[in-house]
């Protein structure tokens, strides 16, 4: 997960909860130093938590973090793939729906990586790409 960053939040960047409930809105108000000032609705209730969204309790499961960003194929959500040009030597994956399984590479910023950043197919890890890999072959009628 993500660390909670506030300013992200507050701004209407997606959020969930320790245990993965969806936040549906982040507020903060202007109260003294080290006070709960960060209030949050999860499932209809409010709860209060800390500007580094750590609530009351030590490891508390609605500690908040900042949600993966999501794109949607089809009927299915998939991570939101990498939308500009990484680090040289950086590693990702490729959704690649004509291979086996992703493709694991290193950036180096030529030609083919570009192709892939521009097409969208561009993960930092296995997993994001197996999933967008798989939506992209269930919408068009395959099997995974």
């Amino acid at each position: 997960m993500k660390p909670f960053n506030l300013e992200a939040a507050l701004r209407g960047e997606p959020v969930v909860t320790r245990d993965g409930r969806k936040v549906t809105q982040v507020t903060k108000f202007d109260v003294a130093p080290g006070a709960d000032s960060v209030f949050a609705v999860i499932d209809g209730l409010v709860f209060s938590f800390y500007c580094d969204g750590s609530g009351l309790e030590a490891e508390s499961t609605i500690d908040l973090f900042m949600a993966e960003r999501t794109i949607r194929i089809g009927d299915v959500e998939v991570p939101e793939p990498v939308r500009e040009p990484l680090k040289i030597g950086d590693e990702f994956w490729i959704a690649d729906a004509a291979a086996n399984g992703p493709i694991c590479c290193d950036w180096d910023g030529g030609a083919a990586d570009l192709h892939f950043l521009r097409f969208g197919l561009v993960h930092r890890t296995h997993d994001a790409a197996k999933t967008h890999r798989a939506a992209l072959i269930k919408i068009s009628g395959g099997t995974p």
